[in-house]
This record gives structure tokens, C-alpha cells and sequence, in this order.
């Protein structure tokens, strides 16, 4: 049987993911603004990727406000302590699937630089079918939150959501690592003069390679199975969806790449 979650992680947790995501919404909403500024002729179905996104992140940031309210301001008022720590805000299933609908679009968007970028298809062709078959658990498991939304019966949607994490990390996985052979293959040439210079480098490349989307995954599944019973695992899920928009508005917004490399691709964008 699941045990209760601990009411100081219970609180503590979310009230620090929802503070950092809140910050990244902000940085998020920046990117956005500058790119519909500069690239307002960019193709079409760029610039609505990034419109519906906006709404997708828009949408998440005010659920979880919602959520962050009723677990912290209001902390279920005229409801047993039980219950209150037992069963998630109703705000977070209205947050789950925009969170999900804009790491499935960012994901679509890798998956076709991959297909741009690479000599080889048959590795684009091959991510597809655990970017697919994640997706198809991940709509099981959203569907499973949503008929048990209280503890103990949530915990029937674990392994599901082990399986939908397990084909994610996978394909992210190979996104990340064919986005960083891409960038090495192109930077031939290209040195850093100061340990700066370095740095900045090297989170461009975490940045804008999607490795960032990865170890998100990997973090996400990890605190699941270890700390579960608490939501830790719910703060890091907030960060998620900002972390993949922001590594695909990365792409696109020029004076945030960190080195020579990353301008690469943004000129390469669509």
C-alpha cells in the first residue's frame, strides 16, 4: 500500500519546482516575444509551433498556479488532512496534458532536425517507433490519473508510467545524441580562448542538443521509483515543459546561442 506523503516534502517540493518554473515561464515568454520579432516571415508552420506552445506553456502556468494555491495558500480548507494528502488538485489534470502536449511538439521538432541534419535516416526513422509507443503509454497513463487520482489506487498507474518513461528516454535519448554528433561534425575548427568561453559553450550544447529534455527524463522516472510517495517527482514534472520549449525556442532565438556552433543550426532553422 502506498504511504501517505510527507507534508514537508509535500509542500516544500512543489512550492520550489512552481517558483523555478515560474522563472522559466518568464524566460520562456522572452524568447517568444523576440522571435515573433525577428522572425515574423519565418515559415508558417514555425511560427504556429511556437504560437500553439505559448498557449500549451500559458495554460500549464496557470494550472499549477491554481495547484500551488490549494496545496499552499489554501491547504485543503474544510477537507480531511487524509484526503488532502492523499489526492492530487483537480488543477493538475488540466496541467498534465498541456505539460505533455508540449514535450510531444518539441519532440516532433527534434525528430525532424534529425531528419535534416543526418546522412542517415534509417536513426530519424528508428526514433520514431519509441517516441510513439512512449506517447501511446503516456495518453494510457494520463487517462489513468484522471480514474485514479488518490492514493492507493494511483499507484496502478506506475508501471505504465514506468513503460511510457522507459521508450521516452529513448528516443530523447537518441535526439540528444544525434542533435550533439551534429554539432561535433560541424565544429571542426571552432576553440574556446577562456574557461568563459568554455562554460558557455557547453551549456549551449546542453541547451540546444535536447540533452537537457533527456536527463529531465531520467530525473523525472528516478524520483519517481525512489521518492514516489511524495511530490518531488510532481515539482520536477513542472520543469519539464518549460525545459523542452525552451531548448526549441534555443534553436531559434540567435543571441541565446553560446558559441559558433549553435548559430549553425540557427541558420538552419525550418
Amino acid at each position: 500500500m502506498a504511504q501517505s506523503p510527507n507534508p514537508h516534502l509535500f509542500s516544500g517540493s512543489l512550492l520550489i519546482g512552481c517558483a523555478i518554473s515560474s522563472a522559466m515561464y518568464g524566460t520562456l515568454c522572452g524568447q517568444i516575444s523576440w522571435y515573433f520579432g525577428r522572425f515574423s516571415k519565418d515559415h508558417i508552420y514555425m511560427r504556429g509551433l511556437v504560437a500553439f506552445i505559448s498557449l500549451t506553456e500559458t495554460g500549464h502556468f496557470i494550472s499549477i498556479s491554481a495547484a500551488l494555491w490549494y496545496n499552499v495558500i489554501q491547504r485543503g480548507q474544510n477537507m480531511p488532512w487524509d484526503k488532502f494528502t492523499r489526492c492530487i488538485p483537480f488543477a493538475f489534470h488540466f496541467a498534465r496534458p498541456l505539460e505533455e502536449m508540449t514535450c510531444f511538439m518539441v519532440e516532433g521538432f527534434f525528430i525532424r532536425r534529425m531528419w535534416i541534419f543526418a546522412q542517415q535516416k534509417r536513426l530519424a526513422q528508428f526514433t520514431i517507433l519509441p517516441f510513439l509507443l512512449g506517447w501511446g503509454f503516456t495518453i494510457a497513463y494520463l487517462v489513468g490519473m484522471v480514474r485514479y487520482p488518490c492514493y492507493p489506487a494511483m499507484a496502478r498507474n506506475r508501471p505504465i508510467l514506468v513503460i511510457s518513461y522507459g521508450f521516452r528516454i529513448v528516443s530523447d535519448g537518441l535526439i540528444s545524441w544525434t542533435m550533439i554528433y551534429s554539432l561535433f561534425k560541424h565544429s571542426s575548427g571552432i576553440g574556446f580562448t577562456s574557461s568563459v568561453r568554455t562554460i558557455r559553450g557547453l551549456a549551449g550544447w546542453i541547451i540546444t542538443t535536447g540533452l537537457l529534455m533527456w536527463l529531465s527524463s531520467i530525473a523525472f522516472i528516478v524520483a519517481q521509483l525512489c521518492v514516489g510517495n511524495t511530490l518531488i517527482p510532481a515539482a520536477i514534472y513542472m520543469l519539464r515543459g518549460r525545459l523542452y520549449a525552451n531548448a526549441m525556442l534555443a534553436q531559434c532565438v540567435p543571441y541565446l546561442y553560446c558559441s559558433n556552433i549553435s548559430i549553425y543550426l540557427g541558420n538552419h532553422v525550418g
